[in-house]
């Protein structure tokens, strides 16, 4: 598994529906389209915030969005400047949200999709803007050997638009230590909270699990969105095969694929196996993506199991 980790086939492969422009103008635009389009139509319908505001401290008036509740309109401000927006108190932004992208060198796999690194970027900006909606505060931080770029929690508009903007700019190099970006980014303060982890992990399973666990012990709920691109799981490779590395320039591999296919698998599932398991035992959840799954899907999931785990909270505080 260490040995092909980062290494990518050369194929001619089609343009995928997913990927993202190299020009980070164009590339805010293809994020902001596709997380709102996401976003406001997982949201439609049954699905509304899990929050409701009452009888807490006022915190911040916010612009109406489709789907919040009217009884929470602020009419007085709206006779004032003819905008509507809505009361928020301090009980709807007491979860602190950090996602965390891996953009290391094995991110950079496409194969017969989109790379890995854009349907990373392409979650994350669905996810930010679905926490917000959720009016959670929502931080990133875009990672490889170090934390290369972090941006604030925070549940503004403007916040959204720095966490897109930075996604659109962010570029993929070098090495990976998740482990040890996680253990940099965990917050001192034990609060309510919540990191969602998007790489491919292919680190050490038990480092990832010793960092996943001073996150979890610190009170926050971890989810690990785990992305891989079809090839690395089925291994689908015909003939003589050259692999170029992702990690390390000029590095390259010319293999028999049929040679090799049977012990890659074994290692590959091995691998997998140990990485469920570390993500397990540190109390995270668990969400495998493949890069030619739906976003939305992805979504719907995290939305499922957020709000079960907030009913299992809520029951035990009952009782």
């Amino acid at each position: 598994m260490k040995f092909f980790r980062r290494f990518q086939s050369k194929t001619n492969v089609p343009q995928k529906d997913l990927e993202v422009s190299a020009d980070p103008a164009a590339a805010i635009g293809q994020l902001e389209l596709l997380s709102r389009n996401a976003v406001d139509g997982l949201l439609s319908g049954k699905h509304r915030s899990t929050h409701r505001g009452g009888t807490s401290d006022f915190a911040e008036h916010r612009e109406y969005s489709f789907g919040d509740d009217i009884r929470r309109i602020d009419w007085r401000l709206h006779a004032r400047n003819d905008r509507y927006h809505v009361r928020t108190y301090e009980d709807e932004t007491n979860l602190k949200a950090l996602i965390v992208v891996d953009a290391s060198g094995s991110m950079r796999y496409e194969g017969t999709t989109a790379s890995k690194f854009d349907v990373a970027r392409s979650i994350a900006a669905c996810l930010a803007r679905l926490m917000m909606r959720q009016r959670d505060s929502v931080g990133l931080a875009v990672i490889d050997e170090s934390v290369r770029i972090e941006v604030p929690a925070g549940l503004r508009p403007s916040t959204l638009m720095r966490i897109n903007q930075t996604l659109a700019d962010a570029t993929i190099a070098g090495g990976s230590d998740v482990a040890g970006c996680l253990k940099a980014l965990r917050p001192s303060a034990r609060r309510r909270g919540m990191m969602v982890l998007i790489s491919d992990c292919f680190g050490d399973p038990e480092d990832l699990r010793t960092a996943l666990a001073t996150w979890s012990a610190a009170g926050h709920d971890c989810v690990v969105v785990e992305l891989l691109a079809p090839e690395e799981i089925e291994f689908a490779f015909r003939g003589t095969v050259v692999f170029d590395d992702l990690e390390q320039v000029g590095s390259r591999l010319e293999i028999d694929a049929g040679q090799i296919r049977q012990i890659y698998l074994e290692r590959f599932t091995k691998h997998r196996e140990m990485v469920a398991d570390a993500i397990r035992r540190s109390r995270a959840d668990q969400l495998t993506l493949r890069t030619d799954a739906s976003i939305a899907e992805t979504l719907r999931q995290f939305l499922i199991r957020r709000t079960a785990r907030a009913r299992a909270r809520a029951g035990g505080a009952r009782r």
